[in-house]
């Protein structure tokens, strides 16, 4: 089958009585030139440990193999049978289920990744990576496929509408780029918004390596209310072991974040020296 042509992708998917799901947020990619510039961004290593998640019919799958063995994750029992009809003399492995689960349950069982790569479906790509940003050994690298606008999060500089709470968690592990955008028609069914192609590479320097439970929870709570300031956001999480607003504003001020700032002002070492001030004031182990 041709992988990039919509015309051989529709016989293939209705001979196999299988289609799109609208719910999964299913599209495949049909540019062999897009293909190609996605995998030469993965940089896989000799005994790197690959996965993919969300293979569809196979579009990266088989130039990965190229390189050496893939795991892959998908949800779709229809897509998992013709993959495994068409990659069965190849070193492919597939996990069925949802990624988010998935993904844990296998770094857990047979080791983290060195390198992900996934044509992500819209609609589950903030989980999925943020269930890899959260493994206890991140991978490598990450290049995946997102909305354009959840790329515009993972980019965006702190002070901006986009800055959230996911650009925080993305960038206190990764170094994040965007090297190009896909055109819609890149795609078949073809999508009603343009993706982006964000590449991630672990940080030598993570923020907050030895707190991270506690900085996700520190940065949710600022996060909680957009329109608050920081200082209301944490006066209140006596769970985090904030006794009051005076304590909150010293854990702040010790921090060097101003108190009636908004959350999109603080920069994610700012998270992290709030996260390490928390730690020190309640006695959290390391």
């Amino acid at each position: 089958m041709n992988l990039n042509s919509p015309r051989d992708i529709t016989a293939a998917l209705r001979a196999a009585e299988i289609g799109p799901k609208k719910r999964w947020g299913q599209n495949f990619l049909v540019d062999g030139n897009v293909r190609r510039a996605i995998v030469a961004l993965v940089d896989r290593r000799q005994d790197d440990r690959l996965w993919e998640v969300g293979p569809g019919l196979g579009a990266l799958t088989e130039l990965l193999l190229a390189a050496g063995p893939v795991t892959a994750f998908e949800i779709d029992w229809g897509l998992i049978a013709y993959l495994r009809t068409a990659f069965a003399t190849d070193p492919l492995t597939i996990v069925a289920g949802d990624a988010v689960q998935t993904l844990r349950e296998a770094a857990h069982t047979e080791g983290a990744p060195d390198v992900v790569v996934g044509n992500l479906p819209y609609r589950s790509a903030a989980p999925i990576l943020s269930a890899l940003f959260e493994l206890s050994r991140p991978p490598r690298r990450i290049v995946a496929t997102v909305q354009k606008e959840m790329a515009d999060r993972l980019v965006a500089p702190v002070g901006t509408r986009q800055y959230s709470a996911f650009t925080v968690a993305a960038a206190a592990v990764y170094r994040v780029h965007r090297p190009f955008d896909v055109r819609p028609a890149c795609f078949y069914p073809v999508p009603e918004v343009v993706s982006s192609v964000v590449v991630m590479d672990q940080r030598l320097d993570p923020v907050c390596a030895h707190h991270r439970a506690l900085f996700r929870q520190v940065k949710d709570s600022l996060f909680a209310g957009r329109r608050k300031t920081v200082l209301n956001n944490l006066k209140g999480r006596s769970d985090l072991g904030v006794r009051d607003a005076d304590h909150a504003r010293s854990l702040l001020e010790t921090a060097g974040i101003t108190p009636s700032d908004r959350a999109e002002r603080v920069g994610v070492e700012a998270f992290g020296r709030l996260t390490e001030a928390l730690a020190a004031s309640r006695g959290a182990p390391s």
